[in-house]
C-alpha cells in the first residue's frame, strides 16, 4: 500500500501526511474484521431508524434459489426520507423446505420484528405472482392481510410477466434453447470435455474462452447463452464432429435461421429487461419503457415483412454466408 501510495499521492500537497496516516494504520485481521462489523452495525441501525421514521411501506419478495439448492427470499421495502424515496433490502431470508404462504408469512413477520417494523404500515406488496404468494386460501398475502390489519395493494412483478410471456409465446425458442442447453451441457458439465473445448477455442484464438451454461432463474442468462454460443458456433461444430457427436440442428439451415433470430430478438429483448431493473424505477417509466418496446416491434414486424434485417446482426450475417438465402424465411417471423 505504501510503494503504491508514492504513485497516487505524488502531486498531492499533503502527501506526507497521508502516507504518515497510511503508515499509521493497523491492518490486522481482528482490526479489518471488527471495523466491518462496526460498519455493518451502522448501516443496520440507520436502516431501522429510517424505516421507525416512514409513514409507510412498499414491500416487494423475491424468492429464489441459491447454487446451493436453498431457497431465498429477498424482503425488499421502498419507503420515503423526507423528499428521497429509497428502496432497500431488509433481509435475505432462508425458508424452510415447505415453503407454504403461512411459512413465508412467519419469516416475514420474524424479519420484521427483528427490525423493530410494524406490519401495519405496509400498503401494497408485490410478488411474482405464485399461488403460494396470492394464493385465494392458504397463500402469503392472505395471512400478511391479517397481520397488517388493513387492505394491502397486490401487484405483480412486470419482470416476471413478461419473462413467462417470453418463455410460453413461441415453442420455437423453447425447442432451440433446448438443443443449445444440450449442447452446451454435453460440452461444459465434463471436465475433459471442457478442458478440450477450451484448448480448441485458445489455439484458433477467439473472442470468448468457454460457452456459458443456461439458468431458468437468471432471466438475462438465456440471451447471454444464445449469444456466446453464436459466437463460438464454429469451434462448437468442429469440436461436435471431432467427438463424433451427432447434432444435425448444426449443419440445419432452418435450425441455423431459427437459432441466430432468437439470439438476436433475445438481445433486445434484455435491453428492455434491464431498463425495468433498478433502483428509483416507477410504474409510469416502466410503463413507457413497455409501451416503446411494443412500437420497436411493430418496426421489426414491418421490416421482416419486407426482407429487411438491419436489426437483427447476427441473422443477416448469416444470411449474407448462406448459399440458400431465400426469401422465404422472412415470413416465418412476422406476423
Amino acid at each position: 500500500m505504501l510503494a503504491g501510495g508514492n504513485s497516487l499521492f505524488h502531486d498531492f500537497p499533503n502527501k506526507g501526511q497521508i502516507m504518515q496516516r497510511i503508515s499509521e494504520m493497523p491492518l490486522s485481521r481482528n482490526t479489518v474484521k471488527d471495523r466491518i462489523l462496526r460498519m455493518a452495525s451502522d448501516v443496520c441501525e440507520q436502516l431501522t431508524a429510517d424505516l421507525q421514521e416512514a409513514a409507510c411501506y412498499s414491500m416487494c419478495l423475491d424468492e429464489s434459489t441459491d447454487i446451493n439448492d436453498h431457497a431465498r427470499l429477498a424482503v425488499i421495502l421502498r419507503y420515503a426520507v423526507g423528499d428521497i424515496m429509497r428502496e432497500e433490502l431488509l433481509k435475505l431470508l432462508s425458508l424452510p423446505g415447505r415453503r407454504q404462504g403461512r411459512e413465508i408469512c412467519d419469516a416475514v413477520m420474524e424479519a420484521f420484528l427483528s427490525q423493530d417494523i410494524r406490519a401495519e404500515k405496509v400498503v401494497s406488496v408485490t410478488s411474482d405472482g405464485a399461488p403460494c404468494m396470492v394464493g385465494v386460501t392458504s397463500g402469503f398475502m392472505q395471512f400478511f392481510v391479517k397481520e397488517a390489519k388493513h387492505p394491502v395493494i397486490q401487484f405483480p412483478c412486470i419482470i416476471h410477466q413478461e419473462a413467462l410471456w417470453a418463455k410460453e409465446s413461441s415453442k420455437k425458442l423453447v425447442n432451440i434453447l433446448r438443443d443449445v442447453t444440450e449442447m452446451v451441457n454435453y460440452i461444459m458439465a465434463h471436465a475433459l470435455h471442457f478442458g478440450q473445448f477450451q484448448a480448441l477455442i485458445d489455439e484458433v484464438q477467439t473472442q470468448y474462452n468457454s460457452l456459458l451454461m443456461c439458468n431458468n432463474i437468471r432471466w438475462l442468462g438465456r440471451g447471454r447463452v444464445l449469444e456466446r454460443f453464436v459466437a463460438c458456433l464454429d469451434e462448437i461444430r468442429l469440436f461436435m464432429t471431432e467427438k463424433e457427436q451427432e447434432y444435425p440442428q448444426l449443419t440445419d439451415t432452418a435450425w441455423l435461421t431459427d437459432l441466430m433470430f432468437f439470439t438476436d430478438f433475445t438481445a433486445h429483448f434484455n435491453v428492455l429487461n434491464e431498463k425495468l431493473q433498478g433502483l428509483g424505477k416507477t410504474a409510469e417509466r416502466m410503463f413507457c419503457d413497455i409501451r416503446t418496446f411494443e412500437r420497436k416491434l411493430r418496426v421489426f414486424e414491418r421490416d421482416l415483412e419486407s426482407g429487411q434485417v438491419d436489426y437483427f446482426p447476427n441473422l443477416k450475417m448469416y444470411l449474407e454466408n448462406s448459399a440458400t438465402f431465400t426469401d422465404l424465411i422472412f415470413p416465418a417471423y412476422s406476423g
